[in-house]
């Protein structure tokens, strides 16, 4: 019996102290001049290899290689592959994105929701998306809208 209770501690023991190294505590620019995520300790979470990096916003955070922006999650894994001029944090579920001169948004899945099709960003930021099923699109054909 004692011999479970100290396994049972020590697995509890090592599962917090994986839950804590997760626990991400921001942007740390390297000794390579690239940037990582490091946790509270200051381990690095996520090896500086980006040219620039923001913060976490809704468990993504943007981060830029070559020029181009993308979005990674908290274990480093790409969302979106760096692939845009310029992109705004996640908010309500999306970010606003910009390839070349046009505007657009994507999802917390990182598909490209929102064709990059607009002039400005403000468009975007109050555009609520929904999705329609072909009967809907019809009868607002017919509606006119």
């Amino acid at each position: 019996m004692k011999k479970l209770f100290a396994i049972i501690i020590s697995f509890l023991m090592v599962f917090v102290a994986l839950a804590e190294d997760h626990r991400l505590l921001g942007v740390q620019l390297g000794y390579n001049g690239k940037y990582g995520y490091v946790n509270q300790k200051g381990r690095y979470l996520i090896r500086p290899i980006y040219d620039n990096a923001r913060q976490f916003r809704q468990d993504f955070a943007a981060v830029e290689i070559n020029g181009k922006w993308g979005f990674i999650d908290k274990r480093g894994r790409t969302l979106v592959k760096c692939q845009f001029t310029s992109v705004m944090d996640f908010n309500r579920g999306y970010a606003i994105v910009k390839m070349g001169d046009k505007w657009g948004a994507v999802n917390t899945k990182g598909e490209l929701e929102i064709p990059c099709e607009y002039d400005r960003h403000e468009d975007l930021l109050n555009l609520k998306v929904i999705q329609l099923t072909p009967e809907q699109v019809e009868m607002l054909k017919k509606l006119g809208l």
